[in-house]
């Protein structure tokens, strides 16, 4: 099947790379790393990592996104990133993921907005999504309750605090 050699670059010698398409599970053979699935668009991934967490995480702020992804990797999941909301929403179309991290406080498009959008559609009602948020306010953290989310994680927690609570959720999808 020539769709098994997309993206393979002729006359290479390096050693062939297994990779699939966790949205659509088309597989890849390359000796190139290929980014992105040509039939579907969403992002490729070793095809060894099958079975990992897909996590979608949203936030603007870099430092926290970096203390988030970090976590996540160390509990084995395969991340991607959006800096807002809309771009958020784009991606967990793309990718269909496991779990979704949406900071409440975005540019362009909340983390409250991109939940609502999210939990309309009926391919992601059963999805996992957790709020970040740095508000104490206890009307916000019930707000984003109301509308769909699973759980919140204060901005301000700890590593060791956001790797427990994380790692929840993280475990509640594997045992699926």
């Amino acid at each position: 099947d020539d769709d098994e050699d997309a993206g393979a670059t002729s006359g290479s010698s390096g050693p062939s790379k297994a990779q699939r398409c966790g949205a659509c599970g088309k597989e890849f053979l390359s000796q190139e790393v290929i980014r992105f699935c040509s039939s579907c668009g969403a992002p490729l991934h070793a095809a060894g990592s099958i079975g990992a967490v897909s996590v979608l995480l949203a936030e603007d702020a870099i430092l926290s996104r970096r203390k988030i992804t970090a976590v996540l990797k160390r509990l084995g999941c395969i991340v991607s990133e959006a800096a807002n909301g809309r771009e958020a929403v784009g991606l967990a179309h793309q990718m269909n993921p496991h779990l979704i991290v949406l900071d409440i406080h975005m540019p362009d498009q909340n983390g409250l907005e991109a939940l609502d959008i999210l939990r309309a559609d009926e391919k992601f009602k059963k999805t996992t999504i957790v709020m970040l948020t740095g508000e104490a306010d206890a009307k916000i953290v019930r707000d984003a309750l109301t509308r769909g989310a699973n759980d919140y994680i204060r901005k301000d927690s700890t590593a060791t605090e956001l790797q427990e609570r994380l790692n929840r959720h993280v475990q509640d999808i594997r045992a699926q």
